[in-house]
């Protein structure tokens, strides 16, 4: 049996392979997250305790926020529509040494089912 792909090596297969430039950007949006997920977190914090609780980040992609947030002591939840990103999200915590939920929405499922109460839903996308 071969060996699981690392988070970083699924996530080179996974950018686009026209623009060099896209891809380093991508890239770039989707490995040095930590710096974005602290300003996040520090801004959020001059308006409430975000200490404990749980996170709802939506449109979660390759999961570096949810997964921050993990690492923060949060529960994090990552909610995407695509299983290819999920399955990321699920190895990079597991490579940050954190537990985050994952739940795949389509058309008919619009929110995830169980999630009782959140504390903190996010939602950030790279245009």
């Amino acid at each position: 049996m071969a060996d699981q792909k690392s988070w970083t090596e699924l996530l080179e297969e996974s950018l686009p392979k026209g623009s060099l430039h896209m891809r380093d950007r991508l890239r770039d949006w989707h490995v040095n997250v930590d710096e974005r997920a602290k300003r996040i977190a520090d801004n959020l914090g001059k308006f409430a305790e975000i200490k404990d609780g749980k996170l709802l980040d939506f449109g979660c992609g390759e999961g570096g926020i949810a997964v921050y947030f993990a690492k923060q002591g949060l529960e994090s939840w990552g909610v995407d529509i695509s299983g290819d990103q999920l399955f990321r999200t699920m190895l990079r915590a597991k490579e940050n040494g954190v537990a985050i939920k994952t739940v795949k929405l389509d058309s008919k499922r619009v929110w995830p089912e169980n999630y009782r109460m959140l504390n903190l839903i996010l939602s950030f996308a790279r245009m």
